[in-house]
């Protein structure tokens, strides 16, 4: 007996010791499909190229609560696999929160604690509790406050460390400072409590302690100013060109004000580039009036930051055109108007946005140019700079909407001319003036008094896994996407033999093109006959050397036609047009160029209400990975995407369905009785063998 005991003792010993040793020293072997318990390549490429030493420090609770204890683990565990593809340069550090110094450290760096519910004796209650990182390297600091899922962690540390090492880099190799120029005319400050802003008179201090506040992590390297601005002194084209804002203001007879005028702006500049960066926003709202307000400074500093990051080129240049009344990248305090903020913050992360006006240039370093949503017609010569920007090598992502509607109690569709159809059609695009109509839809929850249920919108079909192109790498991991009044999309055959052409997803096999449509209330959309019902194509990207839309033909000049038109006298038409043709032999073009055009027939995608501002959605990771794509970051698209979670069931036709139920229903129970009975059958049998063996 006591050997016995001694041998169980001893496993148990050996048993324990095994598992000391494992917990530092083991193999792990990550068996799912996307590997995401795997270090990325896009991962290891930026942890190995770290030449100077860069530290992540970690502010966690003790004891946090589930399921927020699983996190630490997790981060630690990642932690340790950049580590071992560093080159030494790579530290980590978990603060001991017992330390008493630890809140006033996480304090310092910016890391503040969060309320998170617990459930602790069937009672639910709140516990402060600290769960953010911050990454240092050099001077430069850069903080994540709350770190609350594991889901896209090793995209936000990848992401976060390149960041930071890109700054570093280009803020050492700097010759010279960053001047920030906050030009402001002393006379507004008489004139803003009549505008609603009583707190200019504080603005300019308040700006300074921001611009000090960031030069702790930027070397040193910001040079603050402060000019008194006198409009009637400078230049007017000058003042264009800095982005000042100009305000004039008639006489107030009671205030004892004359009438005047005045600028507010704050530019950037570095080695004969600049920056500028809007502080007032006017707003014209129906009834209300003119609206004036300034930039809250609790959003200067981010703002500044991007700034600077797009002044000294640190991440790649993302055009976005903003004439021609296209989605704007900023929501409005009132909501009034759909725009792609969220968009806009998500891009940022990674690329400096250059907002276009088509109607001054397209700068030519741009890599790729986003057109969404337009919704008055482009004129030939600025068609011409979007043609000669393809040709450049610049890619476009054109989110185009057929129809646009006129808001009212029933919301009117109108087709939407914009002349990029003709451009389109010569690279062998055709955007359909139709809207694709899907059964596999969104469904509305109808309130009571309108009988509850579900209402199908069959304007915003519902994009299920297979019917999304999981043969390319940076969409294998999306299993559904929502779309929003999306118009099928046309290629020419014949053209598109000469250029690669990657169909991104289709709608369902039961969806149908509505045509001739021009109301999208829900009322009266009816689904016609299966039979006309078909998979349709949405959304492509077509690559290749594509020809221009000008060649053989004259430089459109940048006179409008319109203007012409207006001259009173034939002699004065003939004038401008020598002009114009004098204009027309000095351009230049080019007539062949090698680019990427993505096509979706919808701008709704990009919308607030379609896009959340974490990234986490399908369709954010979907749009974000395009634009990576477009400028040659598909190693980002595929990290960004590889812990995508959203995995519905597959679906199945209504007769198989029928046959499950038929088989739960009536097969299964008739085969549990055959099952009983056999084993009755074989009790009954041993039964009467022991009864044989004792009588």
């Amino acid at each position: 007996m006591g050997e016995k005991y001694t041998k169980f003792f001893l496993y148990v010993i050996i048993i324990i010791l095994i598992n000391m040793v494992c917990q530092n020293h083991f193999v792990k072997i990550d068996t799912t499909k996307t590997k995401m318990y795997s270090l990325s390549k896009k991962s290891i490429q930026v942890v190995s190229r770290i030449t100077e030493p860069l530290t992540i420090k970690c502010f966690f609770s003790k004891d946090l609560p589930p399921p927020y204890n699983v996190i630490k683990q997790y981060l630690k565990d990642l932690l340790e696999e950049y580590s071992e593809y560093s080159n030494n340069n790579f530290n980590y550090e978990f603060v001991d929160p017992k330390n008493k110094n630890f809140q006033k450290l996480a304090s310092e760096y910016g890391i503040t604690p969060v309320q998170v519910q617990v459930i602790k004796k069937d009672e639910l209650k709140y516990q402060s509790v600290y769960m953010g990182i911050v990454l240092i390297h050099g001077d430069a600091i850069y903080k994540i406050p709350v770190i609350n899922t594991t889901k896209r962690l090793e995209y936000l540390l990848t992401s976060s460390m390149e960041k930071l090492i890109n700054k570093v880099s280009y803020l050492l190799a700097l010759k010279g400072n960053i001047n920030i120029n906050l030009y402001l005319s002393k006379d507004l400050f008489k004139i803003a409590p009549y505008l609603g802003l009583k707190e200019l008179n504080n603005y300019p201090s308040q700006v300074k302690k921001v611009i000090a506040d960031l030069n702790k992590k930027y070397y040193n390297k910001l040079n603050y100013n402060f000019i008194d601005l006198i409009v009637s002194n400078t230049n007017e084209e000058e003042l264009n060109k800095l982005g000042i804002q100009i305000l004039k203001w008639p006489e107030f007879k009671k205030a004892d004000l004359k009438s005047g005028e005045g600028g507010i702006g704050l530019v950037l500049e570095y080695n004969e580039e600049h920056i500028p960066v809007p502080l007032l926003r006017v707003i014209n709202l129906p009834l209300i009036g003119t609206q004036y307000l300034l930039t809250p400074i609790q959003d200067l500093k981010d703002i500044i930051e991007t700034s600077i990051q797009s002044l000294l080129h640190i991440n790649q240049s993302i055009g976005y055109i903003t004439s021609h009344d296209t989605l704007p990248l900023y929501s409005s305090p009132f909501g009034e108007v759909s725009s792609a903020n969220n968009f806009r913050k998500l891009l940022s992360e990674c690329y400096d946005i250059k907002e276009i006006d088509i109607k001054k240039q397209i700068p030519l370093n741009l890599k790729t140019l986003i057109i969404a949503g337009p919704k008055t017609e482009f004129s030939d010569y600025e068609l011409f700079q979007i043609d000669q920007a393809l040709m450049h090598g610049t890619n476009l992502a054109i989110f185009l909407d057929k129809f646009k509607e006129i808001p009212g109690r029933q919301s009117m569709l109108l087709n939407n001319k914009t002349g990029l159809e003709k451009l389109l059609k010569h690279y062998g695009i055709k955007i359909k003036n139709s809207i694709v109509m899907d059964k596999n839809c969104f469904k509305q929850r109808l309130p009571r008094e309108q009988g509850g249920g579900e209402r199908p919108i069959y304007f915003a079909p519902l994009i299920k896994s297979k019917n999304i192109n999981h043969k390319l790498k940076y969409l294998e991991n999306i299993n559904g996407l929502v779309m929003l009044k999306n118009s099928p999309i046309d290629l020419n055959k014949k053209l598109s033999k000469n250029y690669k052409v990657d169909l991104l997803f289709t709608s369902s096999k039961n969806s149908w093109e509505a045509k001739n449509i021009q109301t999208l209330n829900p009322l009266y959309i009816y689904p016609p006959n299966q039979e006309k019902m078909k998979k349709i194509p949405l959304a492509y990207i077509i690559s290749g050397e594509f020809e221009s839309y000008f060649k053989n033909k004259p430089i459109p000049p940048k006179e409008e036609k319109t203007k012409m038109k207006k001259q009173k006298t034939k002699e004065i038409k003939n004038d401008k047009k020598q002009k114009i043709k004098n204009l027309i032999t000095k351009g230049t073009k080019i007539d062949r160029g090698y680019g990427k055009i993505f096509i979706i027939g919808s701008s709704d995608i990009l919308t607030d209400s379609v896009i959340d501002a974490q990234g986490d959605t399908p369709n954010s990771i979907f749009v974000m990975n395009i634009i990576d794509v477009l400028n040659d970051k598909i190693d980002r698209a595929i990290l960004r995407a590889k812990t995508e979670e959203f995995n519905p069931l597959y679906d199945i036709s209504d007769s198989i369905k029928t046959q499950i139920k038929v088989f739960n229903i009536l097969i299964l129970p008739i085969i549990v009785l055959i099952f009983g009975f056999f084993i009755k059958i074989l009790r009954n049998r041993k039964r009467r063998k022991i009864k044989e063996m004792f009588i």
